[in-house]
């Protein structure tokens, strides 16, 4: 017999910007003990999902930078940094961050001051991405985490992993170097591409900042800083 409850879900999940199986990525309690999703093109991760303990020789001093604005939330982008990673690869993961940080400050429930930007990217309201964003719902929750935090972050992994809403990407504006915002989504999961080909591909073809490329590179740049502090080739060894 049919279950038209469940299938009725099913089909919601997906309008929502959910995976083809109408899931969310994170199905449980504990997200260290889940394996990372799976895409053929998905990027090795290159730090374990939770970060150790030892910091970067560079962290305080990047953390601390007037370059950076002093409202950023750092235990939410330490944490993004650890959740996106598990799920999409370290690159992906540092990628999406430089974003965040530069948009929302890391705050999922930062409003835009004079404008309609909400939340770790500033989605603006009215659009469908928004409406979509706005309606999603994980299927579990992490203990200690802000469910608005890990709500959104979920969202960016589902809506970048799978390409059945064609407003999710665009093709990033004259001088992108994409012909079709497939194109900058490809680029962007392709384990082959560095740290600046996702970064570049993610902010014009996901993101869509009104600076457009210039944007663009500020964010490249960002990336390594922020590479600089959750990459482990910048850990003290131990003597």
């Amino acid at each position: 017999m049919i279950d038209f409850d469940k299938v009725n879900k099913t089909i919601k999940k997906l309008q929502l910007g959910g995976t083809m199986n109408g899931l969310s990525p994170i199905l449980f309690l504990n997200w260290f003990k889940s394996k990372p999703i799976k895409n053929e093109k998905q990027e090795d991760s290159v730090i374990e999902a939770k970060i150790p303990i030892k910091k970067s020789i560079h962290a305080d001093r990047i953390k601390s930078s007037n370059r950076f604005d002093s409202r950023v939330n750092w235990d939410n982008i330490d944490w993004l940094q650890q959740f996106l990673t598990k799920n999409l690869g370290y690159k992906t993961a540092t990628s999406i961050n430089s974003s965040i940080v530069e948009e929302g400050l890391g705050d999922p429930r930062r409003k835009q001051v004079g404008g309609p930007g909400y939340g770790l990217l500033q989605w603006e309201k009215g659009t469908n991405r928004y409406d979509r964003m706005m309606q999603y719902k994980p299927d579990s929750t992490i203990n200690g985490v802000d469910p608005e935090l890990q709500r959104q972050a979920e969202f960016i992994i589902n809506t970048t992993l799978d390409n059945q809403h064609k407003d999710d990407w665009t093709h990033g504006g004259k001088g992108s170097g994409y012909a079709t915002g497939e194109d900058a989504r490809k680029k962007f999961i392709n384990k082959y591409s560095n740290l600046q080909e996702k970064t570049r591909a993610f902010s014009l073809g996901y993101v869509r900042p009104k600076a457009g490329i210039k944007a663009a590179n500020k964010r490249e740049k960002l990336s390594f800083s922020l590479d600089s502090i959750y990459n482990p080739k910048f850990y003290p060894k131990n003597k």
